[in-house]
């Protein structure tokens, strides 16, 4: 009798041990590796000869995981539609803050989007916002998209700007997202074609924080670090150089902001 108490108390074990390791919950971040759904289009980098304006893809939120579906076009996941909120609540909230979040870009991953049915669609790479603190933290976006840019070193180590706040003339579709502990957001920034091997990074704006990752090696065409003459970005500059730096740059310097005779050398001359 004790020898069946004792193969039965054991089996108990065991099995509870099985039931743990099936529920088993990550508690450190890792960057997931990423699948996709098969596609017949054709992919390329997507291609640029200026500093121009761009907003990156918001994509979704999630637990931590080792393993992350991203569709190839914009699909709206409705798991955590709750934790959606009008972007006025989280200035008016008292327990919920915009820092916090770590950055953390996976620039060697290829993702594919073709949002538009266009006859190309392009690469992006994936970009992490993780809540690793114990308490809920808010992440704002508007429509489908986050507010950040890419930041290049140009040839005299100087951060440059690559991209600029998108063009968006409505006002409204702010909305505010809840990010529990453990879950994190990713977002998409393209992958451009060009020979300009440098360092890169990625600069968010999130409320009132900014986000600006660690550098990794990437390729751009080296005209991207360059206004286009007589473009919008270059126009607002000259109005009010310190408004544009800070709403359409969220705070990174265009090539040629820092000369005192700025607008004669911002522009890329062929």
């Amino acid at each position: 009798m004790k020898t069946v108490t004792t193969i039965l108390l054991l089996t108990i074990f065991v099995s509870c041990n099985q039931h743990d390791k099936t529920k088993q919950v990550i508690s450190i971040f890792t960057k997931p590796v990423i699948s996709q759904p098969v596609t017949k289009d054709s992919i390329k980098y997507i291609e640029a000869d200026f500093v121009g304006g761009f907003f990156p893809s918001f994509v979704g939120k999630y637990n931590f995981t080792d393993n992350l579906f991203i569709a190839d076009k914009r699909d709206r996941d409705t798991i955590y539609i709750k934790g959606f909120m009008d972007e006025r609540l989280v200035w008016r909230s008292d327990s919920l803050a915009t820092d916090g979040f770590e950055l953390v870009p996976d620039y060697p991953s290829n993702v594919y989007c073709n949002d538009y049915e266009s006859k190309y669609a392009n690469y992006y790479y994936p970009v992490y916002l993780i809540n690793q603190t114990p308490t809920i933290k808010a992440f704002i976006g508007k429509d489908s998209y986050i507010f950040g840019l890419q930041e290049a070193l140009d040839t005299d180590g100087q951060w440059r700007p690559i991209e600029g706040r998108g063009f968006d003339f409505c006002s409204n579709g702010y909305w505010g997202l809840k990010v529990h502990p453990q879950e994190f957001v990713t977002v998409l920034f393209p992958k451009y074609s060009g020979d300009y091997k440098t360092k890169i990074r990625v600069r968010i704006k999130n409320g009132d924080n900014i986000y600006v990752s660690k550098p990794y090696e990437g390729t751009i065409n080296e005209q991207q670090l360059y206004l286009k003459e007589d473009g919008y970005f270059y126009r607002e500059l000259i109005k009010n150089k310190a408004s544009a730096i800070e709403y359409l740059f969220y705070g990174a310097k265009p090539f040629g902001t820092d000369d005192k005779d700025f607008g004669l050398h911002a522009v890329w001359t062929e």
